[in-house]
């Protein structure tokens, strides 16, 4: 027949206490591809839970009538069991199942049990590992969730702390049992003995009462796969006591050498068929014993009886130890009517860093349960010095090409998709800001007051005298006018125009060596008697050695035998007019986030552009709005107090500039950065050069860790992927709190880290054939 293998298992990690509450972690894993699914919940204090849990343990000790149980006999002192006592046992029992259901109920849970049945299929054998440090859960009647209930193939089982341990290789045909008999006064464990004998493929050794000596002779000297144990016992707080002979009583710490070395001879299973047993689960689980069963509360002789037998039926048959024992759990129901609660007594305890048992596994040849990670892992074969030297290989290589200006068109893009997400995101008004307005002069402007691309001085004048009359803050003019276009009459009525404007600010160009376009800009003097504190150069618009416009150049030096003599930029001139004491002082160092390997050519104030999603609200008027469509009342609106910038909206290739949110015209990007001066916004900052030199250190070692320490690979997957999308998320965050982190040489970091080490495990691999 088939032998019914636990293909799954759940293990859930809760933390805290029954007062306090717990926070649950759960990790479902099959035993050949690892974890496969992970889950975080919480259970809330259960007072009541408490409560009735002793409640219901006095009523229980006090429904066993005396020598019925196999409590040690100097422990009993309750001589009968009457009838109402029982009936108070089951009763506190409903009660105790309710309130636990209740308790699992709680909303904060049902992320857990909701991914319990997401990635557990009914008809899978199921081991349900719970792992607390509040052994009141171990007292529980977990066997009455509802989780359990469904999925007939699962079992709640106990976890005890992984260890993975050296054992000795056996070969053999039978079951070796070594099955201590105890302190047989007032019970029956010849039936045990009998039951034992009748087991299959088995070779059992019975210690009658034995003494100390003998025990530990035995326990020490032969190798067994089960240690079986029958008679008195009890708890004392976390100590269990067994009685092994009418003189004699040992706890399991007086036993502890001899324990530890039939583990290692490859004990894989002990039962402890007495009463009282969660004391001696606490020393068990010290000695890091794989699998143990015990007795929660004192158990009645019938009951272990009858434990055992269907026990030993189902587990010899071939089903894996917890089906075995809920098989067996599940048959002492039908003692209830007698013995109240007989079903909630067997529990079973694993190490799970072992795999479950089933009887044919114990007389096939042991494993040696080392840790997987000197054996399975290649990884651990680099030892920790080796991943260590590789992921700082790795760091060091980015930073060095980084340093040359390498990833900078990578780390710019990251920029730009940035920028773009933060100009989309909603906009919300700023009440203290003065109002921006834009006269985007169009083609079809020009086309009827003007010629060819080029706006007619006499439109120009009539254009600014319509706004002085409404009193604005501030005219600034991105319009070059060093000579009459096209006639002089209306050439000098624009100039006597551009005079009696108040607050006004006119664009000059300055004019140098275009390195990217491999042609010289000439420049283009400011309309005559302009005064020097109301022009601004218009070309501060510094573009990447990609073409885009990212940083601009608010003042620098004037430039020998240029016609314009303005230090400062035009965006700047505007805003000192509508705020004096504006901050300016917002210098760039040469290595600043992204910008690694240049020089440092300006020496001037540049700053970082701050495409703000509030500029999307200024939309720009046509000339020929202003001048015939605009009612008075719109146009008083508009223009007072405001702050209004006059250029050219051509559309097509006239002067239009790639940025990070697309094609813009000048005027408009002039906007952004008057924009961003106006409302002080804090200037772009990066971490210093040791900073991001760690940040990208730390990357690399992070990547080198979690191979170190992860052994699945859907968990090293799931891991990069994490990794992957939460450091562009921190980065994105810290953007938008005007930080630049270096993103991507840090996700370089761990991917590349990532990749050599599992290059070098594949070469591993192929080696160790």
């Amino acid at each position: 027949m088939a032998i019914p293998i636990m293909s799954k298992r759940a293990l859930l990690r809760c933390d805290g206490s029954l007062e306090e509450g717990f926070r649950v972690a759960l990790e479902i894993s099959d035993r050949t591809i690892g974890p496969i699914s992970e889950a975080v919940g919480e259970l809330p204090p259960a007072l009541e839970l408490i409560a009735l849990l002793e409640e219901w343990r006095t009523a229980y000790r006090q429904s066993l009538v005396r020598g019925e149980s196999r409590i040690s006999v100097e422990s009993v002192t309750i001589e009968t069991g009457s009838r109402c006592q029982l009936e108070d046992c089951r009763n506190l029992s409903k009660r105790l199942e309710t309130a636990l259901k209740n308790w699992l109920s709680h909303p904060s849970f049902q992320e857990i049990e909701q991914r319990l049945r997401e990635g557990l299929n009914v008809d899978d054998p199921v081991e349900i590992l719970l792992r607390t440090r509040d052994i009141r859960l171990y007292q529980l009647p977990w066997h009455s969730w509802g989780f359990i209930e469904r999925y007939p193939k699962a079992e709640l089982v106990l976890s005890i702390p992984s260890e993975r341990l050296e054992t000795e290789t056996q070969h053999h045909d039978k079951v070796r049992i070594l099955a201590i008999l105890g302190d047989r006064r007032g019970i029956d464990t010849d039936s045990d003995r009998q039951l034992l004998e009748k087991t299959p493929n088995s070779q059992v050794m019975f210690l009658v009462e034995p003494s100390r000596q003998v025990l530990y002779r035995h326990l020490w000297e032969q190798p067994w796969d089960i240690l079986f144990f029958a008679g008195h016992s009890h708890s004392s707080e976390k100590q269990g006591i067994l009685n092994i002979n009418q003189t004699e009583q040992l706890s399991l710490e007086d036993l502890k050498y001899g324990l530890k070395k039939a583990i290692n001879r490859g004990l894989k299973l002990a039962i402890f068929n007495s009463c009282d047993g969660l004391g001696l689960a606490h020393e068990l689980e010290q000695l890091h014993i794989p699998q143990f069963i015990v007795m929660r509360e004192p158990v009645p002789d019938r009951v272990a009886q009858e434990f055992l037998k269907h026990f030993l039926q189902a587990f010899s048959l071939g089903e894996s130890l917890p089906a075995s024992v809920r098989q067996a759990r599940e048959w002492l129901q039908s003692l209830e009517g007698d013995f109240p609660c007989a079903s909630w007594l067997p529990i079973l305890f694993q190490n799970p860093a072992m795999a479950s048992l089933n009887w044919n596994r114990l007389t096939q040849p042991t494993e040696i349960p080392t840790p997987v990670s000197h054996r399975s892992n290649p990884v651990r074969k680099l030892r920790l010095r080796g991943v260590l030297a590789i992921s700082l290989l790795v760091g060091c290589l980015l930073l060095g090409v980084r340093s040359i200006g390498v990833l900078q068109r990578s780390e710019l893009w990251a920029y730009d998709q940035m920028t773009k997400l933060q100009f989309s995101r909603p906009t919300t008004a700023i009440p203290e800001m003065p109002k921006i307005r834009v006269i985007g002069i169009t083609k079809q402007d020009t086309q009827t007051l003007g010629q060819g691309n080029v706006i007619g001085d006499r439109a120009l004048a009539e254009l600014i005298t319509k706004i002085n009359r409404y009193q604005p803050k501030v005219v600034g003019l991105d319009i070059f006018r060093d000579a009459p276009q096209p006639d002089v009459a209306g050439y000098k009525q624009l100039l006597n125009t551009l005079q009696a404007t108040p607050h006004l600010v006119s664009a000059c160009q300055m004019g140098e060596d275009d390195q990217f376009q491999n042609q010289a800009v000439p420049s283009i003097a400011p309309p005559p008697l302009s005064p020097q504190k109301a022009v601004g150069y218009a070309d501060g618009l510094l573009p990447d050695a990609d073409g885009i416009i990212r940083r601009y150049v608010l003042q620098m030096a004037a430039r020998p035998g240029s016609a314009c003599a303005s230090e400062q930029s035009f965006a700047w001139q505007i805003a000192k007019q509508v705020a004096p004491s504006v901050n300016l002082n917002r210098r760039l160092p040469a290595d600043f986030g992204g910008y690694q390997g240049e020089a440092d050519e300006f020496g001037e104030d540049v700053i970082l552009v701050n495409y703000h999603s509030s500029s999307r609200n200024i939309q720009p008027y046509s000339l020929q709005d202003i001048l015939y469509l605009n009612t008075e009342s719109e146009l008083k609106q508009l223009f007072q107090d405001s702050v209004v910038v006059i250029g050219y909206n051509l559309g097509g290739s006239e002067d239009t500039h790639a940025t990070p949110i697309g094609q813009q015209n000048g005027v408009m990007i002039h906007i952004h950065v008057i924009r961003q001066l106006l409302r002080q916004t804090p200037v772009m900052r990066s971490w210093p050069q040791w900073g991001e030199m760690l940040a990208v250190m730390g990357g690399s070692l992070l990547a080198g860790g979690m191979l170190w320490r992860w052994r699945s690979a859907r968990r090293r997957i799931f891991g990069a992927l994490l990794l992957g999308v939460a450091l562009p998320l921190v980065s994105y965050g810290a953007f938008l709190q005007q930080v630049w982190l270096p993103g991507i040489p840090v996700i370089l970091g761990l991917w590349g880290t990532m990749g050599l080490i599992w290059l070098l495990e594949k070469r591993l691999r192929f080696l160790s054939r």
